[in-house]
């Protein structure tokens, strides 16, 4: 049997990122074994790391910190996703918005000097009183 170790480049990655995933050796194979093992999210990353198919507290810590990036990059990509469903609705409500907030001063500025004005903007009530 031909030794692993002169097979692979020096220094040889353990743990890996490679368009999103994390790409590791399944070091359950070793020696017998040469595998990658592939982890396309955070429950297959942390299989592997119950597994043991990450070993050594290095290794398990770039695994780690990969995982923390993976899991960032998917938030981010659900935020955005988010943020370009909701932006039609959004600018609608900020002129809505802005329109009754303009309404409400110019009501206020009829009123007489100790009148309370009540203004309602995203659900927070808050609420004055103008001296004049």
């Amino acid at each position: 049997m031909k030794s692993l170790m002169k097979s692979l480049p020096f220094p040889f990655p353990v743990v890996s990122w490679d368009e999103g995933e994390v790409v590791l050796i399944d070091q359950t194979l070793l020696p017998e074994q040469l595998a990658w093992r592939r982890c396309s999210d955070i429950p297959a990353l942390c299989r592997a790391i119950y597994e043991l198919a990450v070993r050594g507290a290095p290794a398990i810590g770039v695994a780690a910190a990969f995982g923390l990036a993976m899991s960032w990059r998917i938030q981010m990509k659900k935020t955005q996703s988010v943020a370009e469903t909701l932006s039609g609705a959004l600018a609608a409500n900020a002129a809505a918005a802005s329109g009754k907030i303009c309404r409400t001063r110019n009501n206020s500025r009829q009123r007489k000097a100790t009148s309370e004005t009540r203004c309602s903007v995203s659900g927070v009530r808050r609420t004055s009183r103008s001296k004049r």
